[in-house]
């Protein structure tokens, strides 16, 4: 295992800790929650990670036009996908639009732009990298979905296999656009429509 895989390593269980034991022993308002201790919790390690990284990941490169194709594309099939199996009314809140786009760029920035990218670098086959950060991707919203929403077994595998496919679709956007964006404006789509 490379350097690099065990700092990836090291940082998916500081995160899993770290945010899961937030989840569990705080218990603040969700926008404060996601809007400053996520973004703090999760980037701030990957900001010096990235600084002391060899080769720099970038984030936003590839065709704009093509970026933002993908990312709509990607929430239109969200869209379809959620009001088919979905029986609540879709209503617009802007607490929770701001919730569901921090939420989008901080998760989006780590898994899609930075673990996928890192993965594809050192494993070198995107299938397998974009299978292991859609598994992370899963795992990650295990705290949230035991100790916030105190989900039934049942109801935690399909959350679970939720998390899973999300994960891997919009790392698939990201890889096909080369932007994250794409991978963000999809994720902040799937989420205004089930954060209801």
């Amino acid at each position: 295992m490379t350097k690099n895989l065990k700092r990836l390593l090291f940082y998916f269980g500081y995160i899993f800790l770290v945010w899961g034991s937030f989840r569990y022993f705080i218990r603040l308002p969700e926008v404060i929650e996601e809007l400053w201790f996520k973004p703090v919790i999760w980037l701030v390690p990957l900001f010096w990670w990235q600084l002391s990284f060899g080769r720099k990941i970038r984030f936003f490169e590839g065709d704009w036009r093509k970026t933002l194709l993908f990312g709509l594309l990607g929430g239109l099939i969200y869209f379809v996908v959620l009001r088919l199996f979905l029986q609540t009314q879709f209503t617009f809140d802007v607490n929770r639009a701001g919730i569901a786009a921090v939420t989008a760029v901080v998760e989006e920035l780590t898994f899609s732009g930075f673990v996928l990218s890192l993965l594809v670098l050192e494993i070198k086959k995107e299938e397998v990298a974009l299978g292991l950060m859609a598994l992370g991707f899963a795992l990650i919203h295990l705290p949230i979905n035991l100790f916030v929403f105190h989900l039934p077994l049942q109801a935690l595998a399909g959350a679970f296999l939720l998390a899973f496919f999300v994960g891997l679709i919009n790392g698939f956007l990201r890889l096909r656009s080369n932007n994250v964006l794409s991978a963000v404006i999809a994720h902040f789509v799937y989420l205004v429509l089930i954060l209801v």
